[in-house]
């Protein structure tokens, strides 16, 4: 839960972060063989921290509305 504004700009930078993590992921794991199954797992759980980083960066900024 984000509490302030400080919190709201950290985490929202992580997220980005984490977002372009993902993909420079996807695109290395490509590039050596692994099929979509496998990349997808692979990023499985970075992906699933950045969904509920959204969902919170989402709910603070409906808050602040």
């Amino acid at each position: 839960m984000i509490k302030n504004q400080k919190e709201y700009t950290r985490v929202a930078k992580n997220l980005k972060e984490m977002e372009a993590l993902i993909l420079q992921n996807r695109e290395l794991l490509k590039r050596v063989g692994l099929s979509g199954d496998e990349i997808d797992k692979a990023v499985d759980a970075t992906e699933e921290t950045a969904s509920h980083l959204l969902y919170t960066v989402e709910k603070y900024e409906r808050t602040i509305k």
